[in-house]
């Protein structure tokens, strides 16, 4: 193009030139400089535009760029890892992204997207990837969406819960109240009894994880104890199967009325259930009469005509046979009137009394009945609970409760998780208590983005009363890749002093925990962490390093040289599950004090013994849980176990306290001062 423009000017300089009148040469050339400089300064613009469509050419070129999307930023715009780094990238309404999935779903994916350089800034204009991402992706979309699914169905089912234990307080209260009234509550009590069978059994659901058939169960519930309290109340299981009750209803009802007009006076008097009236009135005739009754009593004209009954003492209206009567024939006329009524209330009374009776003697056996269920769902209850127990057993002996621990750390760690934060009574959601806890973990294997630990002890503190004892449990940590968050779920075993319940706590940590760093902050994750069947947990902590050792072979011939054959893994938990055992169980040593070397005799009592249930016994150091047995108990309800201080478990001196379990529900504890020679 400046060619081109060069060849122009230099014609146009020629041709003026060339031109040759001689009057106007000088002012010609004058004329024609000006033109020519006027023209030169457009060619050279000409050209810079050339030059500038040619860069924004060059700029807008698509560069392509494939690399995994870490993280979307609240502006549309995301983060790309590539081989030279991390790069920036904008999107807009124009931006194409393969089968139409958002940026969130694409996050933690290897992609393809074509770019634009904008003024220094790239913006997306496709982004595609392979058939094999695309399904990967569908996949997390899928698992997104259930675990909101599942989220959704688990407060739903924990609403219906409540729900059913407010409607069953309602019915109980109720049901109470009529009682004290003398009313009939036995159909209604046995409803209200099946109500609180399927509120169980939607607890049941719940904890194990089935949230559908938990809400259902729960809505049953809910719904038979609302009738229990407003339909079944006052009704007797014949009345309830009688499709005719209420005619029958009427037709039993006592109800007498008598009417005596006296002049022009009419006194009634009327009995109706366990109610008696008496009042006058100006006798006009029988239809006013009833009317007012109607009005006065609530009983309908048909109760009341076939109830009625007119006595008329004036002369005037007497009839022919009664005005012979004399004074003497009409009073004991009335006399015979009253023993004949009075013999016909004793004998509905006896009727009546005979009724309840009946009534109780049903009511007995079905409480009998019911007990009998009662009993029997128990004792399948702690059968199943018995076989549920002894396969954990046989899981904790052979390792695998733990699952694959190839590659075990030789470095021990010991970690302190400390928090707290607010509690949630699952059936009351009204109560909210204040909660604290302390746990302490050791590791057992460091991958590179999961890590698996052991808990060893700790405590739960849950208002000012409740107080959970940490058996032990596991634990598993996940770091965080491609935008997604470091988490921790810890499962274990706690105990109140009456009841063995699951732990889970569900974490999120700040960062990543690894080698280098010495602690993170945590958030415990409602309702996700709970006690199970009493307490959601929320609240925030620390996740800390606490000391390290070295793990020797030495350590572990000691281990298995000194556990007896009762001894079972030191990974072994207390089962998670609840086992209604109750009983009494007691635990002492031969000494209060003990040195390295000395021989600890252990030895204790259960007051009732249950088959194949052994005694767990724990040995708690001043820093850590350093035996976990599982002891036979005698026929005579005598159990003993031995122990040998020494190794380096027992490196040591303060108080060493002995814990042992027998069921769910019985715990004792003793304790001794141990002084290390080392």
């Amino acid at each position: 193009m400046l060619r081109n423009g060069l060849i122009l000017f230099s014609i146009l300089v020629l041709g003026v030139m060339s031109f040759s009148t001689s009057n106007f040469v000088s002012n010609s050339i004058d004329d024609s400089t000006q033109t020519i400089l006027m023209f030169i300064p457009a060619f050279a613009q000409v050209d810079d535009d050339v030059d500038d469509e040619k860069e924004d050419e060059i700029d807008n070129e698509d560069i392509e760029l494939r690399g995994t999307i870490l993280v979307v930023h609240d502006d549309d715009s995301f983060d790309l890892e590539i081989i030279d780094g991390i790069k920036t990238i904008h999107t807009d309404e124009n931006t194409i992204i393969d089968d139409g999935f958002e940026l969130q779903d694409i996050v933690g994916f290897v992609v393809d997207v074509d770019v634009v350089d904008v003024n220094g800034s790239l913006f997306a204009t496709d982004i595609e990837f392979d058939d094999k991402i695309k399904v990967e992706i569908e996949n997390k979309i899928d698992d997104d969406k259930n675990e909101e699914i599942e989220e959704e169905n688990e407060l739903d089912a924990l609403k219906e819960i409540n729900k059913a234990n407010r409607e069953i307080k309602k019915a109980d209260e109720k049901i109470s109240n009529a009682t004290d009234n003398g009313k009939d509550t036995g159909l209604a009590e046995l409803k209200l009894y099946d109500a609180r069978e399927l509120l169980e059994q939607a607890k049941i659901s719940f904890d194990d994880g089935n949230f559908e058939d938990a809400e259902d169960l729960a809505e049953e519930a809910k719904d038979l104890a609302s009738e229990s309290r407003m339909k079944f109340l006052g009704k007797s299981l014949e009345e309830f199967d009688d499709e005719d009750f209420e005619e029958e209803s009427e037709d039993k009802s006592e109800i007498e009325i008598e009417v005596e007009i006296e002049d022009g006076i009419a006194k009634i008097e009327a009995e109706f259930g366990d109610e008696k009236l008496e009042f006058e009135i100006e006798w006009i005739d029988e239809q006013i009469t009833i009317e007012e009754i109607m009005l006065r009593t609530g009983l309908s004209p048909i109760q009341i005509e076939s109830s009625i009954s007119f006595e008329f003492e004036d002369l005037e209206e007497f009839d022919e046979e009664n005005d012979k009567k004399s004074k003497q024939e009409k009073l004991a006329d009335k006399q015979a009137k009253k023993e004949s009524k009075l013999l016909e209330k004793q004998a509905r009374f006896t009727e009546k009394l005979a009724e309840k009776e009946a009534k109780l003697s049903e009511k007995s056996k079905l409480s009998e009945e019911r007990a009998y269920k009662l009993i029997q769902k128990l004792e399948e209850k702690i059968q199943k609970m018995e076989e549920r127990l002894q396969k954990l057993l046989d899981k904790y002996e052979s390792g695998e409760y733990f699952g694959n621990l190839k590659n075990k750390d030789s470095v021990t760690h010991s970690f302190t998780l400390s928090f707290d934060g607010t509690a949630l009574e699952i059936n009351d959601s009204s109560n909210v208590s204040t909660v604290n806890g302390k746990l302490f973990l050791e590791n057992q294997v460091t991958g590179k983005h999961i890590k698996k630990f052991r808990v060893t002890g700790g405590e739960i503190f849950v208002g000012d009363s409740d107080v959970y004892d940490i058996i032990f449990g596991k634990a598993r940590l996940t770091s965080g890749s491609g935008g997604d968050k470091n988490s921790m779920i810890v499962i274990g075993q706690v105990s109140n002093g009456v009841d063995v319940r699951t732990l889970k706590l569900n974490i999120n940590l700040s960062e990543s925990f690894d080698n280098d760093i010495e602690s993170v902050n945590i958030e415990i994750l409602s309702p996700r962490s709970k006690i199970a069947s009493e307490w959601f947990l929320s609240g925030t902590g620390n996740l800390g390093l606490t000391e390290s050792m070295e793990s020797t072979e030495s350590v572990e011939t000691i281990t298995s040289e000194n556990f007896t054959s009762e001894t079972v893994n030191s990974d072994a938990q207390i089962p998670d599950v609840d086992i209604p055992i109750i009983t009494e169980i007691s635990i002492s040593t031969v000494e209060s004090s003990y040195l390295t070397g000395d021989t600890i005799i252990i030895s204790g009592m259960v007051h009732e013994i249950f088959e194949n249930t052994p005694v767990i016994m724990q040995l708690i150091s001043p820093v850590d849980l350093i035996e976990i047995a599982q002891i036979d108990v005698e026929s005579d309800g005598v159990f003993t176990h031995t122990i040998v201080a020494q190794g380096t478990q027992w490196a040591f001196d303060g108080t060493y306290i002995i814990k042992v379990f027998y069921g769910a529900n019985n715990v004792a504890e003793t304790s001794f001062a141990f002084i290390s020679k080392n």
